[in-house]
């Protein structure tokens, strides 16, 4: 059985959808985290979120908060483990992502396991630092202007 430093089972958590627009990926998702966990005795947190970003943010936000989770997996789709990447960099948690694939889930505090679509499509994907480089006709005044994200280099 997989253990933490006080002997206590890991515990692991994540939303997926069993319902709403990602079911298939999520039911998909949710048998391979299920076999993976039963493999190494990892005690599993599964909820369904319904692709709903309120629901992933309010159940990841509750987790995090009683403080129970040693592993925090992401959910599936680029947009919902956007969604949740605030709460868990907030309280110093590592988000596994391993079903977002966008570009800017390149940064601190998630750790993908995935290929960013930039890097699948032929182009680098390299990480752009706050405040650096931007594409042609961004508007810096913009909400989110500045914020890290990923650009081809030549």
């Amino acid at each position: 059985m997989s253990r933490t430093r006080d002997n206590a089972p890991i515990t692991a958590a994540l939303t997926l959808s069993f319902t709403g627009p990602y079911a298939r990926q999520g039911r998909d998702a949710a048998e391979g985290v299920r076999l993976w966990a039963e493999d190494t005795a990892v005690q599993l947190n599964l909820v369904d979120a319904a692709g709903s970003r309120s629901t992933a943010v309010h159940t990841y936000s509750t987790w995090l908060e009683r403080g129970d989770i040693d592993l925090l997996l992401g959910p599936y789709g680029s947009g919902l483990t956007r969604a949740v990447s605030p709460p868990a960099r907030q309280t110093g948690h590592l988000l596994w992502n391993h079903g977002g694939s966008a570009d800017d889930l390149l940064q601190p505090g998630i750790a993908s396991l995935l290929t960013p679509d930039g890097q699948r499509s032929g182009c680098p994907a390299v990480p752009v630092a706050a405040g650096g480089p931007h594409a042609p006709g961004d508007d810096q005044s913009l909400p989110g202007a500045n914020t890290p994200r990923t650009t081809c280099s030549p």
